[in-house]
């Protein structure tokens, strides 16, 4: 076996790495038979490899890349003292640019697979992680969670469980931060159809079609709205349903100033007089029935419509009664 060590060392350092590295003897003993030797460590402060098996480079990496934009010829880019070795098989090649590509240059690492098709799995147990070359796929093995760039820059699917979950334990520190250089929307949630159901701008400003809070420790918990000052509530919501808010402002239509147009037909008091009877509630006014089918809910700004159409046709009543008592105060 040490001999199968020093031919494959001795064969690996001649044929590639004859014009810059220097071969070492094997530094195996008897207290420690199975040390290999370093390639390339005679330079330096590093006259004694550190490691069982050791490359150390003290030569610039300089590799021709394509330019980042547009079209023009390669360019030459200098990476640094660099230390590097290949992978290459009958199937990806054996040139410069085929196979895998371990690189440390200056203090940075390199990995790659050059092989635009092909992929880098890491595992250990069901633990996986796989860069997937054909797809542009980081996928993570098991059933936790995949991570794919298939609809978005940055995809999860958890299953049955969050797809995402961010925990710190520095009180200091921000679970997750988002940072935009405008008032663009910084957060959108979008529903089956393309309509956005909830948005967050980078301003501050936030969009919801629906909120719901549940409290599942105590009743006391409750939606709060600080002043500026984040001393001033200005909005309270508590779990029993009570709302507190310093003011309430509504979008109404068809102010019932109507009722006081000539066209406006005005139950007669005979009339309203019978409607009540029969139906036991103000006529346009929805019954107590129909707002019990609607769960007990009620549109207050569409209600506050309708009592102030009560309220001026009460106030012609008034009025009417008024010339009434004129009429039999003259009379006497």
């Amino acid at each position: 076996m040490k001999n199968l060590f020093i031919s494959l060392l001795v064969t690996v350092s001649s044929t590639s790495f004859s014009q810059n590295f220097n071969e070492f003897p094997m530094l195996g003993t008897t207290a420690n038979p199975y040390a290999f030797s370093g390639i390339g460590t005679s330079q330096g402060t590093y006259s004694v490899p550190q490691f069982n098996f050791q490359i150390h480079g003290w030569n610039d990496f300089i590799a021709m890349v394509p330019p980042a934009v547009g079209g023009g010829s390669p360019l030459a880019v200098n990476y640094g003292k660099t230390a590097r070795f290949g992978m290459t098989n009958s199937i990806s090649g054996k040139l410069a640019t085929d196979g895998a590509e371990f690189r440390m240059s200056d203090k940075n690492l390199f990995v790659t697979n050059q092989e635009a098709t092909g992929d880098i799995r890491l595992a250990v147990g069901a633990a996986i992680l796989e860069f997937k070359g054909a797809t542009g796929i980081l996928n993570t093995g098991g059933t936790a969670f995949n991570i794919r760039n298939v609809t978005a820059k940055f995809n999860v699917w958890g299953g049955n469980k969050p797809g995402l979950n961010i925990k710190t334990t520095d009180i200091a520190a921000h679970a997750l931060g988002i940072e935009v250089k405008n008032a663009a929307t910084a957060i959108t949630v979008f529903g089956e159809s393309i309509d956005r159901n909830f948005y967050v701008k980078g301003n501050g400003e936030t969009f919801a079609r629906k909120i719901q809070i549940k409290s599942l420790v105590s009743a006391d918990n409750s939606l709060e709205v600080y002043a500026t000052n984040g001393i001033t509530k200005n909005v309270t919501i508590t779990p029993a349903g009570f709302v507190f808010a310093r003011k309430y402002t509504t979008t109404l239509a068809n102010i019932p100033d109507y009722v006081f147009d000539d066209s406006y037909k005005l139950l007669s008091f005979q009339e309203l007089k019978t409607y009540i009877e029969k139906n036991k509630h103000l006529p346009n006014i929805p019954s107590a029935k129909e707002i019990e089918a609607n769960n007990g809910e009620v549109d207050l700004g569409e209600l506050n419509r309708l009592l102030l159409e009560k309220v001026e046709e009460m106030t012609l009543y008034i009025l009417q009664m008024e010339e009434r008592l004129k009429v039999v105060e003259n009379n006497k």
